[in-house]
């Protein structure tokens, strides 16, 4: 059988989906967030849509930290893409990022790839929140997943 390309890029949001299910890659230094009440402190979405002008004013940093195909198929207005944080290179760019956004600016964090208990993104990025001695951080709250805390809600997104 002959895949064209419109077949696999269906396909490929669903082997995500499965991916992020299953334990974290060989590699990774992450272990999947078991409980949400380990997680946080936590920003609810219909906050940061309040907030949305913070964001393009520069007081709020929006940092995504999961896959790529994810986040250029609709994403946080003003959200800046890095690498997934359950990779080893992806959590040192986010420590990188953490650390040179000044200490007055808002972070918020978020995957949404798939449920915080499976997530390979969530626990990394909050271990790196939490090790950079910053008291203004969050992590986006999305226990489901991005469409369906976010985008089916009715918020707002861009797409690359």
């Amino acid at each position: 059988m002959n895949l064209t390309r419109r077949h696999i890029l269906a396909a490929l949001p669903i082997a995500i989906l499965v991916a992020c299910q299953e334990d974290p890659p060989i590699g990774s230094t992450s272990k999947p967030a078991k409980k949400r009440a380990e997680l946080g402190p936590m920003m609810k979405p219909a906050d940061l849509v309040k907030r949305l002008d913070d964001v393009k004013a520069g007081k709020i940093a929006v940092l995504y930290v999961g896959p790529e195909i994810l986040f250029d198929h609709g994403h946080v207005p003003g959200a800046k893409k890095l690498l997934e944080a359950g990779t080893d290179a992806g959590k040192k760019l986010l420590v990188k990022e953490i650390a040179n956004t000044p200490k007055d600016v808002e972070l918020v964090v978020y995957c949404g790839c798939c449920p915080y208990a499976s997530c390979p993104n969530v626990r990394p990025a909050n271990e790196a929140l939490h090790a950079s001695g910053r008291k203004n951080f969050y992590l986006l709250d999305l226990p489901t997943n991005f469409k369906t805390d976010w985008k089916d809600k009715g918020y707002p997104s861009e797409r690359s």
